[in-house]
């Protein structure tokens, strides 16, 4: 998750309760990184997805959702 926050060009923005990791941070004016991180069966996955700008509880019910997918 650090590699991904250091990629982003302003600050990041943990999400509480969203896999075992995750953050979101705006790229530009237009995009929003979104990066989760889970440990499962002893593997960390990861899914880290581009979208255009959305709310922060847009964001954050998307990250819970997603993190429950890993």
């Amino acid at each position: 998750m650090s590699s991904t926050a250091a990629n982003c060009p302003g600050p990041s923005t943990p999400i509480p309760g969203a896999g075992d990791a995750a953050m979101h941070c705006e790229l530009d004016d237009y995009w929003t990184t979104l990066a989760i991180a889970k440990r499962v069966h002893g593997e960390t996955r990861m899914l880290n997805l581009h979208l255009p700008h959305y709310r922060d509880p847009v964001l954050t019910e998307m990250a819970k959702l997603l993190g429950d997918r890993l």
